[in-house]
């Protein structure tokens, strides 16, 4: 994996019929006019924040490709964490590879990033000023009031019936506590009000121990 700055450009490629890089499911990018240059720094914003499918697209192939971030992720001594095909790659799907990953694996992962040792004290605070930006806190965070520093990353596929929430909250400027539910269920099931009420229960918590 290359060594790259978030400020470096980024066009998104087009073809013939449609943009080859852009895909559906969650996300701007998708919408966005064919040709449009973007900097690493506003494709990981709209990944992280806006869970943008395009954009981890081409992060993931700027990076390298999949083996290669594959690699990356065992080398943290991430082995649950598997990273098998792109996003909305139905092909891919369809052949039954999937992309998996574990509630301690990404449980660790924030933990090191809260502590900065993750890959290093500044890249590692920009990691988590991105997550404090993110738009969708209707799972574990819902309930936090006002004031209460969090970061977190969801992830949802109405499809396949996923919704997952993984969330870091800061007690105080020396401590934190994590949060990470990975669910599967029916597609017409309620995912989001479980994680509303383990994230309301961690809150409680929060409260009797502060």
């Amino acid at each position: 994996i290359y060594t790259l700055s978030l400020h470096d450009a980024l066009p998104i490629c087009v073809s013939s019929m449609m943009a080859e890089d852009q895909v559906g499911g969650t996300g701007n990018l998708q919408a966005a006019e064919p040709g449009t240059s973007y900097s690493l720094e506003e494709l990981a914003l709209e990944m992280l924040i806006h869970s943008d499918n395009t954009a981890t697209n081409l992060i993931i192939e700027r990076l390298g490709g999949l083996s290669a971030v594959q690699a990356k992720i065992q080398s943290f001594g991430y082995q649950d964490t598997r990273l098998q095909r792109l996003m909305m790659d139905q092909v891919a799907i369809a052949e039954g590879r999937e992309n998996f990953t574990s509630a301690r694996e990404v449980g660790q992962l924030l933990a090191k990033l809260y502590q900065h040792k993750l890959v290093g004290k500044e890249q590692d605070q920009i990691f988590l000023d991105y997550l404090a930006q993110q738009t969708d806190r209707q799972g574990l965070v819902a309930s936090l009031p006002q004031g209460v520093i969090s970061y977190n990353k969801t992830g949802t596929n109405s499809t396949q019936g996923l919704q997952h929430d993984a969330a870091l909250v800061q007690l105080t400027n020396q401590s934190a506590y994590v949060l990470v539910v990975l669910q599967e269920g029916p597609g017409d099931g309620d995912l989001l009000k479980p994680l509303q009420e383990i994230g309301q229960q961690a809150n409680a918590d929060r409260k009797s121990v502060v």
